[in-house]
């Protein structure tokens, strides 16, 4: 009878360590998606911004893309290294304005998923 004491006393102690670790990692979770919202949130503010618009948005992704395509297609002579260059800063805006929108989607869902978290992070203690 004793061992049986003993291993329901153990079970408990290691469901205890569990919920804590699962506790800990919901606590983590919940974190990371406020962060995405929080930068998010300041990617919104800073499209509202004049500078931002005129340099990044109009004069970087705008104008110098253009400026970058019409070279390409321009009936001159470029040598191949000219031409990678011209791709790697095509490319370069094209990934930086993913990066823009995907964290921007990032945050989409996570309101959502801090809900969740919350729910189960409570069904969790109250068990």
């Amino acid at each position: 009878m004793r061992e049986t004491q003993a291993l329901d006393s153990t079970n408990s102690i290691e469901e205890i360590k569990l919920r804590k670790d699962e506790l800990a990692e919901i606590d983590k979770s919940i974190l990371e998606q406020k962060s995405k919202i929080e930068f998010a949130e300041a990617i919104k503010r800073l499209k509202l911004n004049p500078d931002y618009q005129l340099v990044i948005e109009q004069g970087y992704f705008e104008k110098e893309g253009e400026r970058l395509t019409k070279n390409l297609l321009e009936p001159t002579y470029l040598k191949r290294d000219q031409i990678e260059n011209i791709i790697d800063m095509t490319n370069a805006i094209r990934h930086a304005k993913t990066f823009l929108i995907f964290k921007e989607s990032d945050a989409l869902g996570a309101d959502q998923n801090i809900e969740e978290l919350e729910d189960y992070r409570t069904s969790l203690n109250s068990k």
